[in-house]
This record gives C-alpha cells, structure tokens and sequence, in this order.
C-alpha cells in the first residue's frame, strides 16, 4: 500500500500524531486510517479480540465491532457497509475512516488541495 504520510487528520481542531501513517487502498481508492489513534481521540474505548481478530470499540454510548478484510462492521447490533474493508497493515488496524465516524454521529470533511481530513465528533 502507498503510504499517505502528506494526509493530515484533525479531530475536533487537534491534529492527530500516527505511528502508521495513512494508506490508500488501491482498488477503490480510500484512504485508511490507523483506528485506534483516530478513534481514542474521539474518546472511544478500543479492545482487540485476538481469539476472534476483531476490534470492540465503544464510543458515545454505541458499540462498533470491525474486523480486517470484512466489507462490513457491526453497530449497535446492526450490520453497516463498509466503502473498503478495513486492513490490518504493520500491526494496526487501518479503517475507511468516514463510515466508521459518521456512523456514530460525526461528521468528516476532506480538503483535496492541502489533503486535509476534518473529524467533528461531539460524545
């Protein structure tokens, strides 16, 4: 995958540090982010379920279960389509971050021109 080390992601005005950068998925060209940096910051509690290989993740009162190479995640119990699966990439978990945030009421903007990603998540 190539990397996307020049993507910026900002959640509620604060920009996220990654360890992994983003990648894009070359097949239907989404940009992936790392989970758990993304998500914590919006205040999400994450475990990852090895036995399993899923992540449970709880975030203003809704439970997300995502597993790498699904086209779909589970929340609140109810089966929601994925744009691209998530991937696991160099030990993390990389995810279309725009269905995983809006599904839980956020809102995700991209600036093409300075390759920005906005994330306004209020819990």
């Amino acid at each position: 995958f190539p990397c996307e080390e020049l993507i910026a992601v900002y959640v509620n005005g604060e920009e996220i540090a990654f360890d992994q950068p983003p990648v894009t998925e070359p097949k239907k060209f989404r940009t992936l982010v790392p989970l758990r940096a993304v998500l914590e910051k919006m205040g999400a509690e994450i475990e990852w379920y090895n036995d399993m290989n899923y992540a449970g993740i709880n975030i203003g009162g809704h439970r997300i279960l995502i597993k790498p190479e699904s086209e779909f995640m589970r929340v609140d119990g109810k089966t929601k389509y994925l744009s691209c699966p998530a991937i696991e990439y160099n030990n993390r978990i990389l995810i279309p971050i725009r269905d995983v945030v809006e599904s839980v009421g956020g809102k995700v903007s991209w600036n093409e021109f300075d390759k920005i990603v906005t994330i306004t998540y209020n819990n």
